[in-house]
């Protein structure tokens, strides 16, 4: 992590992924307090990496808190494409297109227990922030936000090292 910590606009603009914020959040803090601290327009959703322990748990919870549609197949390919297209589920549900996407991912040391479902997970989110930053009209940051207690902190910094994207330390 850089010795610095980047604020949460910095975070978002910068394009860096994952975030490690610079304090452990509950699932309640992060929505409670993340919202003021967005830029407008920034759709944030939180979800427990309690939540997240399997791929199949990661498709149900992410499904849920992005609001996919009714025909999301579960499955890798379908959640490429929902994760593609926030922007079309927001215009669809007749709000205005968002200018990014945050997802917060609460008590990190617990995502994914399987090193091959996190490696994807990882790969992943790597081509949504490039979707949306490269090929989306218009452009949005996309990024994940991870929130860890002090202790945990050093697994949650190697474990994302070890797939080659060491967390940036994000002020919150």
């Amino acid at each position: 992590m850089t010795a610095q910590a980047l604020s949460l606009t910095e975070f978002l603009s910068c394009g860096a992924l994952p975030g490690l914020a610079d304090r452990r959040m509950s699932t309640d803090d992060a929505i409670a307090t993340l919202p003021a601290s967005l830029p407008d327009g920034v759709e944030l959703r939180v979800t427990d990496a309690a939540r997240l322990r399997t791929r199949r748990a990661l498709f149900t919870e992410f499904a849920r808190i992005w609001t996919f549609p009714d025909y999301f197949g579960n499955n890798a390919d379908a959640f490429d494409e929902c994760m593609r297209d926030l922007d079309e589920f927001a215009r669809d549900a007749g709000r205005p297109t968002p200018t990014g996407y945050l997802t917060v991912i609460t008590g990190a040391q617990r995502l994914l227990t399987s090193t091959q479902e996190f490696a994807w997970f990882a790969d992943s989110i790597a081509f949504y922030r490039d979707h949306y930053r490269d090929v989306a009209s218009p452009p949005a940051p996309f990024a994940v936000l991870l929130t860890a207690p002090e202790a945990a902190r050093p697994e949650v910094v190697d474990r994302w090292g070890s797939v080659g994207m060491p967390p940036v330390s994000v002020s919150v």
